[in-house]
């Protein structure tokens, strides 16, 4: 877990520098409102970067991951809080946007939206699929819908996270060094994610049970699929 630590400080160290000190560059009176929309653009991009970047992932390596007692609570539970939190990062963007005036001026702000939006169906994918395990001891369609679902939903989450770092670029109101800074903490933390998932996936992949249940993953030594 070394690793996930070390991205995770870097992230949190990164994007707060890529945002100073709340004081927008050129314009260091604390009085002027650019500086709290300086604040508020920080607080935006590190709760949305952690919820895609290290939230959602963490959530869906933990039904993968073998000898983790509880592990469909740990995933459901991971992946609520992550929501809360995105809808809350939402919140700050529509704000921020509607502040700047920008809706339509960029396309981070509607994807941002969309994917959020779409997050919502999420929960009922996985209800239906668990019924459907629960049931039949097998997947079904409604498994590979919410596995590969959230899967393109956190890929678009991250690219998103990496155009509203240009964006905040193109705003002009940070030192292009401490923007360097947000995009190589947050590209830190998702390359490492990225890696981390693909190896779990597939180190579960080549411990599926040679059973009736196809390639349904078990939990380490338990004897227990997957749900």
């Amino acid at each position: 877990m070394k690793p996930l630590s070390l991205a995770s400080t870097l992230v949190f160290a990164g994007m707060s520098s890529a945002y100073g000190d709340g004081r927008p560059y050129g314009h260091e009176d604390e009085a002027n409102p650019l500086a709290k929309l300086n604040r508020v653009a920080a607080a935006h991009g590190i709760i949305m970067g952690l919820v895609f970047a290290l939230l959602f992932p963490l959530g869906a390596i933990a039904m993968r991951l073998p000898g983790i007692r509880g592990a469909f609570w740990v995933h459901v539970g991971t992946q609520l809080f992550a929501y809360v939190m995105a809808v809350v990062g939402l919140g700050l963007g529509v704000w921020l946007a509607n502040s700047l005036h920008n809706f339509s001026s960029d396309s981070h702000p509607p994807l941002g939206i969309a994917i959020v939006v779409l997050l919502f169906f999420q929960p009922l994918f996985g209800v239906l699929h668990h019924r459907f395990f629960v049931q039949k001891r097998r997947k079904s369609i409604w498994t590979h819908i919410h596995v590969w679902y959230g899967r393109v939903l956190i890929a678009l989450g991250i690219i998103n996270g990496g155009t509203g770092l240009n964006l905040a670029h193109d705003m002009g109101n940070q030192r292009p060094s401490t923007i360097r800074n947000g995009k190589i903490a947050y590209g830190v933390l998702a390359g490492v994610m990225v890696v981390v998932y693909v190896a779990v996936v597939l180190m579960a992949w080549f411990r599926r049970p040679r059973t009736g249940m196809g390639d349904v993953p078990l939990r380490g030594g338990m004897g227990k699929p997957v749900p």
